[in-house]
């Protein structure tokens, strides 16, 4: 069993991106994490003869959602986009792979080198990805489990699953209550958002909160708007980011690609103002031929 792996749930209409997200895993993968991607069965090969290179240098698995969620619950959420997701997240813990998994999407991606220090504090500590957020959806997972204070959002990418609190969950919340995760979601479909605030009520082990793994592209706004601003790439790494999210619906590319034009400009305002009007002089005449 790993310690600690890596964990894509995809489908066969995210292949590109999967395709670009594997490549990254591939180039920064500095610890050799192992990596474990699920799909339905019946698009397994076509993962395995896309993704697999055979020069991986960490272990690369491939399970199938039937596998994990078993063949009943698979089937009756297999048109059901990113609900049916979310039990083969909540329920990979039952495979024994791993005492931790991080939960990555298809549209990420890796900008630089990641390490398990990224996800752990230690051995037997993950990270918790969490922000204060005030959503309605996200104080009924709160209200249900009867929890006081501030309303925190987990739904974060790079989020780290413990599977020994997943067995508690399991046993101390499902078990007792005579409910299942599918009744849970039914309560609010936000699978990390269940994990993060079954962990503040358990608190199996001490909480050291993070929120800056990637640089998130939920819209098209927030990507066009990224763009007009002239940043690059090496921004985001600065900033602290190990990769990046084009969200699948409104994002078409599959990595940023920033604006030449706009990184120019942003890059103009940085020099003395005698230089600025000097080049912007010489683009002038240039047009004016």
């Amino acid at each position: 069993m790993h310690n600690l792996v890596l964990f894509c749930k995809t489908f066969i209409r995210d292949l590109d991106k999967m395709k670009t997200l594997k490549q990254s895993v591939d180039k920064f993968n500095a610890d050799k994490i192992p990596f474990c991607i699920a799909c339905p069965e019946a698009e397994i090969e076509i993962f395995k003869k896309h993704l697999k290179t055979g020069k991986e240098d960490y272990e690369l698995i491939f399970l199938t959602d039937e596998e994990i969620a078993g063949r009943e619950l698979t089937a009756k959420y297999k048109d059901k986009g990113w609900v049916g997701q979310q039990f083969i997240k909540l329920l990979f813990y039952k495979t024994n792979v791993c005492n931790f998994y991080v939960i990555l999407d298809s549209d990420l991606y890796f900008i630089q080198d990641f390490h398990i220090s990224d996800f752990m504090y230690d051995e037997s500590t993950p990270y918790i990805s969490m922000t204060e957020e005030r959503k309605e959806e996200y104080a009924k997972i709160q209200n249900y489990l009867k929890r006081k204070g501030k309303t925190y959002g987990f739904v974060r990418h790079g989020q780290v699953f413990s599977c020994r609190l997943l067995y508690d969950m399991e046993e101390n919340l499902l078990n007792k209550n005579n409910i299942t995760f599918e009744d849970l979601l039914k309560i609010s479909p936000f699978e990390m958002q269940w994990y993060g605030e079954y962990y503040m009520i358990k608190r199996p082990f001490e909480l050291y909160p993070c929120n800056r793994l990637f640089r998130y592209f939920w819209g098209e706004d927030l990507y066009l708007d990224a763009k007009r601003r002239g940043l690059t790439v090496e921004d985001f790494i600065k900033e602290g980011c190990l990769g990046i999210l084009m969200q699948t619906y409104w994002i078409k590319d599959n990595i940023y690609k920033p604006s030449l034009f706009y990184v120019f400009l942003r890059k103009l305002r940085t020099i003395p103002r005698r230089t600025q009007n000097f080049i912007k002089n010489k683009i002038l005449r240039r047009f004016k031929r």
